[in-house]
């Protein structure tokens, strides 16, 4: 599937907090090699918490992560404490990473208060872990 938008429009949307036209474009760019690159190597460590949640909204729908990936995506959880941080948890549990489930949970678990994010959060706390079951 190709983009069908440029990457710097979806990273401008998402400084705009345009979340609506951002995750409709996401499964575009979700396995593409360039915005994949792009979201491991730039948007993880972007100043811009909207960029950091987009690119962990990326690496959340992608089939491409790997163990650095995963522990950049542990970094930005455990040290942001905002969308971006549930973000990164929703990828890691995305992928099922079980090397800190419990940590992942925990986020987790917070952001089902969350009025914004609560249904998003509660469907991943239901599927976590039961991949390889």
């Amino acid at each position: 599937m190709k983009p069908i938008i440029m990457m710097e429009k979806l990273i401008a949307a998402a400084k705009k907090e345009n979340w609506g036209f951002v995750d409709k474009q996401i499964p575009y760019f979700a396995n593409d090699p360039n915005a994949i690159k792009w979201a491991k190597d730039k948007g993880l460590v972007d100043e811009d918490s909207n960029v950091r949640d987009l690119a962990a909204s990326l690496l959340e729908k992608t089939s491409n992560l790997d163990e650095r990936t995963e522990t950049k995506l542990y970094g930005l959880m455990s040290r942001y404490k905002s969308y971006a941080g549930f973000r990164a948890a929703c990828a890691l549990a995305s992928h099922d990473w079980q090397e800190k489930a419990s940590e992942v949970r925990a986020v987790l678990k917070k952001a089902a208060k969350d009025a914004n994010v609560g249904n998003i959060a509660k469907r991943y706390l239901q599927s976590y872990g039961k991949k390889n079951a």
